[in-house]
């Protein structure tokens, strides 16, 4: 069983490329960026350019970060699925199939004992009944 924390942190790095983006706009118009880094002519500032070209990445950002931390908190959860054998009831972890007493006692330092449930018993009583009536 995996515990990954990893949402948050593809979250994290989509909101620092949204911000590097929104920095770069600003710098643009601050300090002539494409001017400093390739030369050419320097353009004035328009400082109104780069408030809308900002609002414009924020409304491509925020969609787009909510729909990632939904789409990550889903992946990272299915990550986190155990495989449990259909026949045998054993349970993968680590690469080995181990039984589920030995798994609670590993990862969650329990002791297991053994009961039945409520349909459980019900259905062994029924079968019960059918095979000590005489016939």
């Amino acid at each position: 069983m995996r515990t990954s924390r990893g949402a948050p942190w593809v979250i994290l790095a989509e909101s620092i490329g949204f911000g590097l983006i929104i920095l770069v706009s600003w710098l643009d118009e601050l300090v002539s960026l494409p001017q400093r880094l390739f030369g050419g002519a320097a353009g004035g500032r328009n400082l109104r350019e780069a408030a809308f070209e900002t609002a414009v990445v924020l409304l491509v950002a925020i969609p787009t970060l909510i729909f990632s931390s939904g789409v990550t908190r889903r992946l990272f959860r299915l990550e986190g699925f155990l495989r449990l054998c259909a026949w045998c009831r054993r349970i993968e972890t680590g690469g080995k199939w181990v039984s589920l007493e030995e798994f609670f006692g590993r990862h969650f330092e329990a002791a297991t004992s053994h009961g039945i449930c409520p349909e459980c018993a019900t259905r062994v009583r029924a079968e019960g009944d059918r095979t000590e009536k005489p016939q």
